[in-house]
């Protein structure tokens, strides 16, 4: 049998919890989908690795710092989300800006700490699992800075919109086409980064997936 005495451990981490596959030769597999660990044994997909010890102790300490970080952002963005689906209300623009620039800030925040802690981290171990997908981690870099600058220039109409608004009570509809595009602009500023690190996750996952061939 290729695959024997394999140990599956569940470590108490944020969810989801990660199952670890761990079998002879320092062969390991650390997923936390278990239809997708199934699929792997049935192929037996594996990843060769000579210290799975100081591997399993790094990545679990790697997803520990990260998860937090992860449910922030997509908290974050979740309310920055629901400020700009939020309808004005007659008489309370300046209430419904200042809520606005409030979330956006945040969501800004948390932002730069996904991307410059947490991304740079999960791009060097998917270099390092596979370095084929070097072309794909600079793409993945390169949007990340794109999305950066596209976050400051959203936030910075929303201040200049949030200072402009005690002058707008009263006439309300006249800058009902400003508060349009700037609604438009910061959802689709939210859709490019859930895109993003969907992305991220996907090609994460592929490099450890990647079928290199199989020897016993």
């Amino acid at each position: 049998m290729f695959w024997h005495s394999v140990c599956i451990l569940n470590y108490s981490l944020p969810q989801p919890k990660p199952f670890v596959i761990v079998a002879r030769h320092g062969l390991v597999w650390v997923d936390s989908d278990v239809t997708r660990f199934t699929r792997h044994i049935a192929r037996a997909t594996m990843i060769r690795l000579p210290f799975a010890e100081s591997f399993l102790s790094k990545e679990i300490s790697m997803m520990e710092a990260q998860a937090p970080l992860k449910n922030e952002l997509q908290t974050s963005l979740q309310l920055f989300e629901t400020c700009l689906e939020t309808p004005l209300v007659p008489g309370e623009l300046s209430s419904w800006s200042e809520q606005l620039a409030t979330a956006c800030c945040t969501a800004k925040e948390q932002w730069i700490q996904a991307s410059q802690v947490e991304h740079p981290e999960q791009f060097k171990q998917i270099r390092k699992q596979d370095n084929e997908m070097g072309t794909r981690v600079q793409n993945m870099q390169e949007e990340d800075i794109q999305i950066a600058c596209q976050f400051d220039a959203v936030c910075q109409d929303v201040a200049n919109f949030h200072d402009r608004a005690p002058m707008m009570e009263g006439d309300e509809a006249r800058f009902r086409p400003a508060m349009q595009d700037l609604v438009e602009a910061g959802l689709k500023l939210v859709i490019r980064i859930r895109t993003q690190e969907q992305a991220i996750k996907t090609w994460f996952l592929e490099a450890f997936d990647r079928d290199r061939g199989n020897a016993d």
